[in-house]
């Protein structure tokens, strides 16, 4: 009775074991991607390649979808006959920047592929040069190059400042004697007032100089134009 219960039970599980050890299929998809052009640039539209290879004797009919950046953008059905190599397309409009790209079957008949998914490839895409772009990139790089002087010149500017000497208040030196009026006589030393009239005018060019520094494209337009003045009028 046992014998037969065994030989039962090794009947009905032998074919689900046969199912699931069925032999992998000789054929699946090639590692390598390749693409119509080997310089591509943004909106540009192009073909996408990978390959299948069937080395079995059976028919594939499968489905595959083209990645970017683990992305579907392109499908494609195929059918892969036995002992063929085939190339599968798929179409892309580039976009600018690195990207990888890949291949992966979807769905396939029979299902038992040796491999069903590509490597990932990288890809730059370059950015076209045109006129908007050029304009674009000539005026980020002014604007990076004027911010850059205006805090130089701003950090001259203060320095400069810092060259500034006190002037110091001169105090009335009273004089001997009693003029007619009854008040007293009261001068000035001539050196304290010379000298601080020299720090004035020392103070008041060190403040025009820094001026100048830290609005340089005034002064720097004042200087073209009175070089084209000059030129014009000699």
């Amino acid at each position: 009775m046992k014998k037969a219960l065994l030989l039962a039970l090794i009947l009905i599980l032998y074919p689900t074991a046969q199912i699931g050890a069925q032999e992998v299929v000789n054929a699946g998809i090639l590692p390598t991607i390749w693409y119509s052009d080997t310089t591509i640039y943004a909106g540009d539209e192009i073909s996408i390649y990978g390959g299948m290879q069937n080395h079995s004797t059976s028919t594939i009919q499968a489905q595959a979808v083209f990645l970017v950046d683990g992305e579907p953008v392109s499908t494609a059905k195929f059918t892969s006959k036995p002992d063929t190599l085939m190339e599968i397309e798929g179409k892309w409009v580039a976009t600018s920047g690195n990207h990888k790209i890949g291949l992966r079957i979807t769905s396939a008949e029979p299902d038992n592929l040796l491999s069903k998914e590509s490597d990932e490839m990288s890809l730059f895409v370059k950015t076209p040069i045109t006129t908007a772009k050029v304009k674009e990139v000539a005026s980020e790089t002014a604007e990076t190059i004027v911010s850059s002087i205006d805090n130089a010149a701003e950090t001259l500017s203060n320095k400069i400042l810092e060259l500034k000497k006190p002037v110091t208040q001169t105090k009335p030196q009273t004089l001997s004697g009693q003029p007619t009026n009854g008040e007293k006589l009261q001068t000035t030393d001539t050196a304290d007032t010379a000298s601080d009239a020299t720090r004035s005018a020392y103070n008041l060019a060190l403040t025009f100089l820094a001026s100048s520094v830290l609005h340089w494209k005034v002064t720097l337009a004042a200087v073209l134009l009175l070089l084209l003045i000059v030129k014009f009028t000699s």
